[in-house]
């Protein structure tokens, strides 16, 4: 299910040679604008200003596709950090507790 986004275009200016450089680098199905999007889209995922579903819904692709390039790029799709590790931690000896009672 593909979802309509308002689209508001800009223009960006680069150097000729970059955007020769650029387009020496083949990825499968991807034009440049769509790798610039999604260079932006990953930024503004890795601040926080994105969630991972709406960085993908940017880049018009699955969440899983997403998680892939991510995954690429060595950029952990979810964060996985004390406090969560805490939480864990404490149902699973809950867990452990009800299983000895």
């Amino acid at each position: 299910m593909k979802t309509t986004l308002n689209v508001r275009k800009i223009e960006v200016g680069f150097p000729e040679d970059i955007i020769a450089q650029a387009q020496l680098v083949k990825i499968p199905r991807i034009d440049l604008e769509e790798r610039i999007k999604m260079a932006f889209a990953i930024d503004l995922f890795r601040q926080g200003v994105l969630t991972l579903s709406r960085a993908a819904q940017v880049c018009n692709m699955s969440i899983y596709r997403f998680m892939t390039i991510l995954k690429d790029r060595e950029i952990p799709a979810i964060e996985y950090g004390e406090d969560e590790y805490q939480q864990d931690k404490r149902a699973i000896a809950k867990y452990k507790e009800r299983q000895s009672a």
